[in-house]
């Protein structure tokens, strides 16, 4: 065979196997670019579920979180609508039932003089409940000389708040929602599920909503002076059950009177500082603040509704106690210790004592 004709064979051969090889490639091809237009589409879509989901995101949480403050009528519409924020899930802040105590000299071993105490007294069982626990737990429910009670504390708002647990002789118990109204703390009860506002009392949702739980007497002092007060005075325990860092504050850089709440809140009255203490009382309807920097160190008399009243500041500017006058007696009455905002918040027709 001449090399023409075997060149021609091995040409042909060549030829078919190019044919056959390139073939191969375009269909690979053809493959490799159905494949990069698939995986193109699903990342548009996929882009564009993640543009959706973040807009409903940003929505959800500019709703939630945008501090929109209204004019003072519109507040005091009773239709005024103020969120409920849900900030940490149900009880994540456990509350305390029925605690341990320890004697006053037993708590010397861990508790300063200079300590703030919330202190609550019936039938002569009095006990002190540190706000360095309380910052923890915020919520004891309590037997306390045969009361049933639930002493409160909102770090949010500084405000502690003692509440009776019956309730049209019904008896309940609280919990802690992990929300916030007004930027305060909002309880639960365990029987109803009705959620209350701690500062007002007031049931916000549920079978109760709209009633009030009766604010019972106490006050917020240095420890050195509730230990004067009540040489016999037990106080809450370390030994909680619970492993928490109870010696540590972790709201001290927020109480800055001139700083703004942490949350939204629905209206606010610049006659204070938002963060300025004050001593609240309600008489016959008739709510009135007294700053406690105004009455600090000192003793006052004041008339709310023609009743006399004698309010005397704490050394340490942290609180004040009220007491009535009647017959020449004192006689300790309802009061809140909590920040001017919230107070203002709840009590939004509220009078401010101011010196003569």
């Amino acid at each position: 065979m001449s090399r023409f004709l075997l060149k021609q064979m091995f040409t042909e051969q060549q030829q078919k196997l190019f044919e056959r090889k390139g073939g191969k490639e375009s269909r690979y091809v053809e493959k490799w670019q159905k494949l990069v237009h698939i995986l193109g589409i699903l990342l548009v879509l996929l882009l564009a579920l993640l543009g959706i989901g973040l807009s409903i995101f940003m929505f959800i949480y500019t709703n939630k979180a945008e501090k929109v403050i209204p004019s003072r009528e519109d507040a005091q519409r009773k239709d005024t609508i103020i969120p409920i924020i849900q900030d940490v899930p149900r009880d994540a802040i456990p509350p305390l039932n029925s605690p341990e105590y320890e004697s006053s000299l037993e708590a010397e071993r861990w508790i300063q003089n200079d300590d703030i105490v919330l202190g609550v007294e019936f039938a002569g069982d009095a006990r002190a409940y540190p706000i360095k626990i309380m910052n923890w737990h915020e919520i004891v429910n309590e037997t306390i000389g045969g009361r049933k009670i639930v002493i409160t504390y909102c770090p949010l708002c500084n405000s502690g708040i003692v509440f009776d647990r019956y309730l049209n002789e019904q008896l309940l118990s609280f919990g802690n929602t992990g929300a916030l109204y007004e930027s305060a703390m909002v309880m639960y009860d365990r029987e109803t599920e009705s959620y209350w506002y701690q500062i007002t009392g007031e049931a916000l949702t549920g079978s109760l909503k709209g009633q009030r739980l009766s604010i019972l007497p106490s006050t917020m002092m240095l420890w050195k002076e509730w230990r004067a007060l009540h040489e016999d005075t037990k106080v809450l325990s370390l030994d909680t059950g619970y492993t928490r860092n109870y010696l540590s504050d972790p709201y001290r850089a927020y109480e800055n009177p001139d700083s703004q709440p942490g949350f939204p809140v629905s209206i606010q009255d610049n006659r204070l500082l938002p963060k300025d203490q004050v001593v609240g009382i309600t008489i016959d309807g008739i709510s009135k603040a007294y700053p406690v920097k105004i009455v600090q160190g000192k003793v006052i008399r004041d008339i709310v509704s023609g009743q006399e009243f004698e309010i005397i500041g704490d050394i340490a500017g942290r609180s004040a106690q009220v007491f009535l006058i009647k017959d020449g007696e004192q006689i300790s009455i309802p009061s809140s210790s909590t920040f001017w905002f919230a107070w203002f918040a709840g009590y939004k027709d509220t009078l401010i004592y101011e010196e003569e």
